[in-house]
């Protein structure tokens, strides 16, 4: 699966982003590629999900 992310990701977005994010590789029995070529911004709160998920 390839999920693309655009704009900022930072404490006000980081719960919607790790909601959707979740939902989104829930049912996947394959690696999961996100692409951050188009996020311009992203704090330790959106860090923190993607780590904490990669080591699901």
């Amino acid at each position: 699966m390839y999920i693309a992310v655009s704009g900022e990701i930072d404490l006000g977005n980081a719960a919607a982003f790790d909601s959707e994010l979740r939902a989104a590789i829930a049912d996947q029995l394959r690696a999961v590629s996100v692409d951050l070529t188009d996020l311009r911004y992203l704090d330790s709160a959106g860090i923190r999900i993607l780590l904490v998920l990669a080591s699901c």
